[in-house]
């Protein structure tokens, strides 16, 4: 207990209130446990050919398509985010995307980033990032500056590499097909070890009929 004087004596002190802990969010698609080990096979590939200590790999639990980055939010935003979210995924079906080839920003001869493609013919990852854009943007979430290009990150250089015919046997290949239900929405906490991702929310799409054979 703590004690302040005040012009009628001594009196308990009122304590300071403690600061509300801020979120850092962002909203995504998971992989299935078939592609991520197809993604963690290549990884191993890669990394063999690369013979590189200047580069990071992307631990295969950490597997992930980001939709939208939301970054450091209130608290008090974790609901209106949750409502938003969820009246895009309630009017939209569930979809396909097929996760296949390799690719490097900004380009090969300074690669710094190594990515795994991802191929949505109907556009639908760019709809739904565009429909974040535009439903966050109203809670003050600033959208991206960018179009949304999907890919997922499995590694980061640490200094630009040159890697165009290291990569070149890995450009086409397949790793599966991913049946898109549901956005997550997760929160990133750094840790001891890094950054751990906790699952808040999810939000499911309206299943798409199946045809009876």
């Amino acid at each position: 207990m703590r004690f302040k004087f005040s012009r009628i004596g001594l009196e308990v002190a009122t304590p300071a209130p403690m600061p509300v802990a801020s979120l850092r969010l962002f909203v995504a698609v998971d992989l299935s446990n078939e592609v991520r080990d197809e993604i963690e096979k290549l990884s191993r590939e890669v990394e063999l050919a690369l013979h590189s200590r200047n580069i990071r790999w992307v631990p295969s639990d950490k597997f992930h398509l980001t939709l939208k980055f939301i970054g450091t939010t209130a608290p008090d935003l974790l609901e209106p985010i949750s409502k938003k979210i969820e009246s895009i995924t309630k009017d939209r079906t569930e979809f396909l995307m097929n996760v296949q080839g390799m690719g490097v920003f900004p380009g090969p001869a300074r690669a710094r980033i190594l990515w795994v493609g991802i191929e949505n013919r109907e556009h639908q990852l760019s709809d739904v990032a565009g429909a974040l854009d535009r439903e966050l943007v109203e809670l003050g979430i600033a959208p991206e500056a960018r179009p949304y290009v999907p890919h997922l990150t499995i590694a980061k250089f640490q200094n630009p590499a040159h890697v165009d015919r290291m990569i070149e046997p890995y450009l086409q290949r397949q790793m599966g097909t991913v049946s898109v239900d549901r956005l997550r929405l997760y929160q990133s906490r750094l840790e001891g070890k890094g950054s751990v991702y906790e699952l808040l929310r999810e939000f499911h799409f309206v299943p798409a009929r199946r045809t009876r054979v």
